[in-house]
């Protein structure tokens, strides 16, 4: 949803002059890190190797991106004017394969999707994970940690030039590794030492710092956001206490033993957060279009709440629907391929 509000409120003029802080952003670094730590704890005493890790991510991932992708290819394609972007062949089939490259209208490193560049940096963690799974479990983690600080560190000593160095060398993929470290220290009971007060200390120190760079550290918009290092000891840092925290509270709260059935909607959000993902640039685009069209204002900071509020409602909507109608049953199909794939491959 930090996402959501990001992306809402720039893409209507006015609505960036009344809320200008840029703390939006921030939800792709706690994406990173969470997907980190996901990653050791799903694999966490599990016999998978590399093959059957990657298969598995695939089907989670590939299937309703390249819809969307299609999609809005196939958009810009019959209405090039309607939207303020351009798709050629090469563009379309590097995105497919999470490929970071060149756009080819505004010469950024962005996808089709302009949301799937964070999936161009998911998926190259995935192949290095994948790749840490051929040693034993003791040693996983910290090969994987050092690999991703080494590259880091080769981006930083050699200027990278190109698309993909510039990418796989990004201090983003420190984030990835601060969540793999949080994930080795979960697994091995180390973050059962803390407490419900440590819990709430580590969110509200994430968060304060979080808010505190947005506002007054990081630039707006934030210059080359992607391979700053800034990015990383801000918002980087934010994420891992807010992760650290929300796992104390989760260990040792009441819901941890007890259903609540009023974060059950939440549940429900927090499952449909992918196809929200692939979905809300649509939901928003849609609504700036039929909000223009019936004359609503932009300017002032009533408009602005009022936009960015409602693109938050319709992308919630499309992308549980979405969620439930699409993604659910086609990665249901995908993973059931998948697994009679490898059991055809073992037999």
């Amino acid at each position: 949803m930090m996402v959501v509000y990001h992306h809402a409120h720039d893409r209507l003029a006015g609505v960036y002059t009344a809320l200008p802080n840029p703390l939006g952003e921030a939800g792709v670094d706690l994406f990173f890190v969470i997907s980190g730590f996901i990653m050791v704890l799903t694999t966490s005493g599990s016999p998978a190797g590399p093959r059957t890790f990657m298969l598995r991510r695939v089907a989670r991932i590939v299937p309703t991106y390249w819809i969307y992708t299609s999609a809005l290819a196939l958009f810009v394609a019959l209405l090039p004017r309607a939207l303020n972007q351009k798709v050629t062949l090469l563009h379309y089939l590097k995105s497919l394969l999470f490929v970071p490259h060149i756009a080819p209208l505004d010469q950024s490193i962005e996808p089709v999707l302009p949301p799937g560049w964070t999936l161009n940096y998911e998926m190259f963690f995935y192949c290095l994970f994948a790749a840490s799974l051929l040693v034993t479990a003791a040693y996983r983690v910290p090969i994987l940690v050092l690999a991703l600080v080494g590259l880091v560190a080769c981006g930083s000593v050699f200027t990278a030039h190109g698309p993909l160095l510039i990418a796989y060398t990004s201090p983003l993929l420190l984030e990835f590794a601060f969540g793999a470290l949080i994930g080795s220290l979960y697994v091995t009971g180390r973050l059962a030492r803390l407490d419900r007060k440590a819990g709430w200390s580590m969110i509200c120190g994430g968060t304060a710092i979080g808010v505190f760079s947005a506002t007054f550290v990081l630039p707006r918009p934030l210059v080359d956001f992607d391979t700053s290092p800034l990015r990383v000891a801000t918002y980087g840092i934010a994420s891992v206490l807010i992760v650290d925290g929300a796992l104390t509270l989760e260990r040792t709260g009441t819901h941890a033993r007890q259903r609540r059935p009023l974060l059950a909607p939440l549940g429900l959000l927090g499952d449909a957060s992918y196809a929200l993902y692939l979905t809300h640039l649509f939901s928003i685009v849609g609504l700036r279009i039929g909000w223009l069209a019936l004359g609503l204002g932009a300017e002032g900071l009533s408009w602005a709440i009022a936009f960015v509020a409602a693109c938050i409602v319709v992308s919630a909507i499309v992308g549980v629907s979405a969620y439930v109608m699409l993604e659910r049953p086609l990665t249901r199909a995908a993973q059931k391929l998948v697994r009679h794939r490898l059991v055809v491959a073992s037999v």
